[in-house]
């Protein structure tokens, strides 16, 4: 009877605690609007939000991290442009990073050793890390700086996704959860194109990072990132996950939420006007079809009405002048030749250490290395800073050793996600995930030949956080 009593009056304690504390926010809360600061409670509802989500779980965080990045935190970081080297991810990965460590050392989470993709990522990254300081060192680095900016939004973000998705024990739901958040981005990601390239409303364009695209790159459908390449791209990936929910819903209304979904982000795909990214969705899909037989019907009558489509937008293309200017516009193709001709006779020069890590890297030795590729002059590649090929630009800054890490890294994750698709005792939704990991892959192995993924911070991160999670099925598995 005592012991009720102490606990009714512990409750009642408790519950006056919560109301006042409850009051004196709200009292706050009213003083703030009432003086028209909106900047401050926008900042304590920002923290609130914040600890509220730290406080759900590291595996959450990871997944608003990922979810937040070409959505919300566009809009954060281009609020706070002023702050020089912040970021709402970077800022988010930091806290991530942070809470992982804490918890492995104070061991309330299981310490998980690395696997030969994360030992790849760690070498990859000292020796990025060690060009940079180097370069630093010897003054040659005109702005420290973007310089260091390269360093963690292009290699250090993406590659430290892997890690931190391969640390988490996902359940069916939480990865389903995931993919349907994904999928509503890739939705917004379409509207978004749609709303640039046909209303040139720009409210949602990405305003915080320096522009530096030709005037005919920004013609075309942006989304909420800095180039039609990365938006290209994330689209295409975000249109596989969208095949991944049509094929998981048994539900008939879930699977036409799934194809809306899946359309409008293929809208923002297409508007993008860029072929890479175009040829990329097709071989991202064979390769999920090719895996799942529940998909395959799909994947021929998508073949069959794209043939019929294509040819009955012929004369549309040809009216707007899309078919020459983008289509059947080999100046590209001959921009990438001299390119790549000229990065491989830099490569040849620098094999070991390469010409430095530096966002201006290779524009600065490009003149120096200038190359015929056959007929194409080399007069192609002048005035372009990146190579358009991310193994030659790894190559180039970081010289050999560092383009065998990268690829071995590619090779371990593709390897590891067949070998696990073979296996014929997995659950299917294991095996789906896999799947739809290894085409998301394919797309991103694909667009590095063509494009610098590096810097596209958020192919990297989606691309290696949705491998870490397929991963993760195998290690748990192992452990039960």
């Amino acid at each position: 009877m005592a012991a009720t009593t102490v606990s009714r009056t512990a409750s009642s304690a408790s519950e006056l605690l919560f109301a006042l504390i409850l009051g004196v926010v709200c009292l706050f809360t009213a003083l703030v609007i009432v003086s028209g600061a909106w900047l401050i409670l926008g900042l304590i509802f920002g923290m609130i939000g914040g600890i509220v989500i730290i406080l759900s779980g590291l595996k959450r965080l990871a997944a608003i991290w990922v979810l937040g990045i070409p959505t919300l935190f566009v809009y954060i970081n281009n609020a706070t442009t002023g702050i020089p080297g912040f970021t709402a991810d970077r800022l988010v990965f930091a806290v991530i990073c942070a809470l992982l460590l804490t918890g492995v050392i104070l061991r309330r989470i299981p310490g998980t050793p690395l696997d030969f993709g994360e030992k790849c990522i760690a070498a990859l990254l000292t020796v990025a890390s060690v060009s940079l300081m180097l370069r630093w060192g010897s003054g040659n680095s005109p702005d420290i700086l973007k310089d260091g900016s390269l360093l963690v939004t292009g290699y250090f973000l993406p590659l430290g996704a892997y890690a931190i998705a391969r640390r988490q024990r996902w359940r069916n739901s939480d990865v389903g959860y995931l993919m349907w958040g994904l999928l509503l981005v890739g939705c917004f990601l379409g509207f978004v194109g749609v709303a640039q390239l046909l209303f040139d409303i720009t409210i949602f364009n990405e305003t915080h990072t320096e522009n530096v695209f030709e005037e005919g790159a920004l013609q075309r459908a942006l989304g909420t990132f800095a180039s039609p390449w990365e938006y290209g791209m994330v689209t295409a990936q975000l249109a596989i996950v969208g095949l991944f929910c049509f094929v998981r819903s048994r539900a008939v209304a879930g699977r036409l939420a799934a194809i809306v979904l899946l359309s409008i982000t293929l809208v923002g795909l297409g508007l993008s006007e860029t072929r890479a990214p175009w040829l990329s969705f097709p071989i991202g899909f064979a390769l999920f079809a090719y895996w799942n037989r529940a998909i395959r019907p799909l994947f021929l009558t998508t073949i069959l009405l794209g043939v019929v489509g294509i040819m009955l937008a012929i004369p549309i293309l040809a009216a707007s002048g899309i078919l020459t200017e983008r289509i059947l516009d080999p100046g590209p193709l001959y921009n990438r030749l001299a390119l790549w001709a000229t990065a491989a006779n830099m490569v040849l020069h620098n094999p070991l250490l390469g010409v430095g890590f530096g966002r201006t890297s290779f524009a600065e030795h490009a003149p120096d290395y200038l190359t015929n590729f056959g007929e194409v002059d080399a007069s192609w590649a002048i005035g372009v800073g990146v190579p358009h090929n991310e193994f030659l630009h790894i190559g180039t800054l970081l010289g050999v050793p560092a383009v065998l890490l990268f690829a071995a890294l590619l090779w371990y994750c593709t390897k590891t996600l067949v070998s696990g698709l073979r296996e014929k005792n997995h659950e299917s939704y294991e095996q789906d995930v896999r799947a739809c990991a290894l085409a998301i892959l394919g797309i991103y192995v694909f667009n590095s030949l063509f494009v610098d993924v590096g810097p596209a911070t958020y192919v990297g991160i989606q691309t290696f956080f949705l491998v870490g999670i397929a991963l993760a099925f195998s290690r748990v598995e192992r452990a039960r």
